[in-house]
């Protein structure tokens, strides 16, 4: 009924807020680095534009009646949501305006840190670690698929005292950046990190994964969704010109992105190139249920010990 649709929104007013929001972070921020007397760094994680969306203004009488029209995004579940299109318009207006919002902010701080003489010898990496499906493929949020639209992501690099932008041809994948990070500052890397330096070596290929819905659904804490196996997974591996979807039907799709750049129509027989970025994926799905594998072996000489110690073995 609307009076249960209410009392839900009117509780979920203040849980859909970020916890910190970016203004917040970028005083934090500006003060943190004003103070440094040396090298630093400083890791910047903004919420405002994650979903559950809300526009800034939800305080106002009209903005709480449109979201009420949409009361359903603040309980949404993978997989069991249905949204009609004006609730869909709604959804986006939403994202987009949260969007710009943070881009104001953005403008403002490095305002800040350029008169300060902190901008100009400082790199900044500005990313984000998925995009939004809303509603591309029948979902809410990032948490279904895969695909373009929540894999290919914006990716700005600046370095000290550059003045012109450029563009950057290769295709580069988030496992990079810290690798690009310590490489220049002189840092080894660590052996497990798998990401390339970005300026010194150019990516055949990205790998992008994550959880089932179903799987997603059921974890009770971030603990225990770390813990799925193997089949509990969906992958993309993408070249510059190609796409292999693995999905959560455990089927192998094929997109050939010059024809295709949304990802939508698929391709029933494989070429020569996506036969290649098809053996790298399984590869990839091997090492991984490999080290699931072995996760298990060491989860269960773990609980032999303790039955040991308890005298139950």
């Amino acid at each position: 009924s609307k009076i249960i649709y209410l009392v839900k929104y009117l509780i979920s007013t203040k849980l859909v807020q970020p916890e910190t929001n970016a203004e917040q972070i970028m005083q934090n921020a500006i003060k943190f680095m004003k103070s440094s007397r040396e090298n630093f760094f400083v890791w910047m994680h903004f919420m405002d534009t994650h979903s559950p969306f809300s526009f800034p203004n939800y305080r106002d009488p009209l903005m709480k009646y449109r979201m009420l029209k949409a009361h359903r995004i603040f309980s949404c579940v993978p997989g069991e949501q249905e949204y009609n299109e004006e609730e869909g318009q709604l959804i986006e207006e939403m994202y987009d305006t949260s969007i710009r919002r943070l881009d104001e902010k953005l403008e403002g701080f490095f305002d800040s840190l350029q008169k300060g003489g902190i901008l100009q010898n400082s790199y900044v990496f500005i990313t984000s670690d998925h995009g939004e499906e809303l509603l591309e493929r029948g979902a809410l949020n990032h948490q279904e698929n895969v695909y373009q639209e929540v894999t290919n992501v914006p990716f700005i690099i600046k370095k000290p005292g550059a003045e012109e932008p450029a563009k950057l041809e290769s295709m580069v994948s988030l496992l990079d950046i810290p690798t690009t990070i310590l490489i220049n500052e002189g840092i080894s890397v660590p052996k497990e990190y798998e990401g390339d330096p970005i300026f010194q070596s150019k990516r055949n290929y990205a790998i992008s994964e994550t959880v089932v819905p179903s799987v997603n659904k059921l974890a009770k804490n971030r603990e225990e969704l770390y813990k799925v196996q193997f089949n509990d997974f969906i992958y993309s591996i993408r070249d510059e010109e190609y796409t292999v979807i693995y999905d959560k039907d455990n089927k192998y799709k094929f997109f050939d992105r010059n024809n295709d750049v949304l990802e939508k129509k698929g391709i029933g027989v494989p070429n020569d190139d996506l036969n290649n970025l098809l053996s790298s994926l399984k590869e990839h799905q091997a090492k991984k249920y490999i080290h699931s594998f072995d996760i298990e072996r060491v989860r269960l000489k773990q609980r032999l010990r303790r039955l040991r110690a308890l005298g139950k073995t």
